[in-house]
């Protein structure tokens, strides 16, 4: 898989997932954070390695797909969770168009730009070459 087919097979999940639960800010957008929770998705592509070797062997690539869970600070921790909690059952071990995700984890990071901010972040492959 390419880069940009990496990138639109896991927003394309995100999307059908997630539906009308919150606002999503959109990559490379300029977004206005609305006055209620929102999440923002972050694509960090890894590493790649050779799978096989020879000019048509096919290779894995890595990445994160991280998702910034935010809420307005008087909702708070169990708001934040509870979605971070429905990201994880979501992408835990799942497959989107040849993307295969791994067990996510969250952290809480606090307060940042006036929301409380939890971060959801799990570890992704997908093969060169298939």
């Amino acid at each position: 898989m390419t880069p940009t087919e990496v990138y639109a097979a896991i927003l394309t999940s995100l999307y059908t997932t997630w539906a009308t639960a919150t606002e999503i800010a959109g990559l490379n957008r300029s977004h206005k954070a609305p006055r209620g929770p929102w999440i923002e998705p972050v694509i960090v592509m890894g590493d790649t390695f050779p799978g096989e070797l020879g000019v048509d062997g096919v290779g894995l690539r890595t990445g994160v797909f991280q998702v910034n869970v935010n809420v307005l600070p008087d909702w708070g921790y169990k708001t934040a969770m509870e979605y971070a909690g429905r990201l994880e059952t979501a992408f835990r071990r799942a497959e989107a168009d040849g993307v295969i995700f791994d067990d996510p984890s969250t952290t809480v990071v606090g307060i940042v730009e006036g929301y409380y901010r939890v971060t959801v972040r799990i570890n992704f492959h997908a093969w060169i070459g298939e």
